[in-house]
């Protein structure tokens, strides 16, 4: 039997392609093609949310835990060009944990939400050993201080691409995110396409009831329904690409199987 769920909802990701370590025209302007493309077929293949984030290709990011000032601006003018094309809810994951200009491009430009990798989560990159400790308490009095209280912050726990580096259970992160200001928990496998273990979102869900799960990797047309029980939001990124491109027909499958529950 299947049953009509109208609660699901899809988090579609524009990467934005990696930017150049100097200002160059050509190349940017080769990024905000490819990305006003991605948000076309994603808006058209009916994603409810979008996030924006800085994507980058190869072993080692281009990325500090920070960006650079050149950095920062360059999505600051991508975001300014891609604006009067968005038509869904929108929020923003800075890499590698940008929180600050997250933020700030949130309060500028009206997003909702901002995705961090790590909130109270000490980790190791596996790709290239880059450390992050981060500070809760900074990140949400960062937020006050540019009157942005209104931007969610949806947190990464034991968050995939990493090691944590303290001793500690799902169930603990998920109490000591939701504890420092976490809006919503985001649960990963351990890679990209890598599903979420079902029993991790179990023990999130148990030591936090009341806050929102989100499934935020590995997510499929075919596996979606595995979750439907337990969580009704799935941030899905590469699962939406064929050679490297949003594939509007992809978007339109997977949209299409999260509104289907088996019974």
């Amino acid at each position: 039997m299947q049953l009509k769920s109208k609660n699901n909802i899809i988090i579609g990701v524009l990467h934005l392609r990696e930017f150049p370590v100097k200002k160059d025209i050509g190349v940017i302007k080769k990024i905000k093609q490819k990305a006003f493309a991605d948000l076309s077929s994603l808006q058209l293949g009916g994603i409810d949310i979008v996030i924006i984030e800085n994507e980058f290709d190869g072993p080692k990011s281009p990325y500090g835990e920070f960006l650079t000032v050149q950095q920062k601006k360059i999505m600051f003018e991508i975001v300014k060009f891609l604006k009067p094309y968005i038509i869904v809810p929108f929020g923003f994951c800075v890499l590698l944990n940008d929180y600050k200009t997250a933020l700030l491009l949130a309060k500028k430009f009206g997003g909702t939400f901002i995705r961090l990798d790590t909130f109270v989560d000490n980790v190791e990159r596996i790709s290239d050993g880059i450390k992050i400790f981060p500070d809760s308490d900074s990140i949400i009095k960062f937020r006050k201080d540019i009157s942005a209280e209104n931007v969610e912050i949806w947190a990464d726990i034991h968050v995939k691409h990493t090691k944590l580096l303290d001793k500690k259970t799902i169930k603990e992160s998920a109490k000591q995110a939701v504890y420092s200001g976490a809006d919503k928990l985001i649960i990963t496998g351990t890679w990209t396409g890598k599903p979420p273990k079902i029993k991790d979102i179990l023990q999130a869900k148990k030591a936090c009831p009341r806050v929102p799960i989100i499934a935020g990797s590995g997510i499929d047309c075919k596996n979606i329904f595995e979750y439907h029980n337990f969580i009704n939001e799935y941030i899905v990124g590469s699962a939406f690409k064929k050679n490297g491109k949003v594939n509007i027909d992809k978007v339109r499958k997977i949209v299409s199987a999260k509104n289907i529950r088996f019974l």
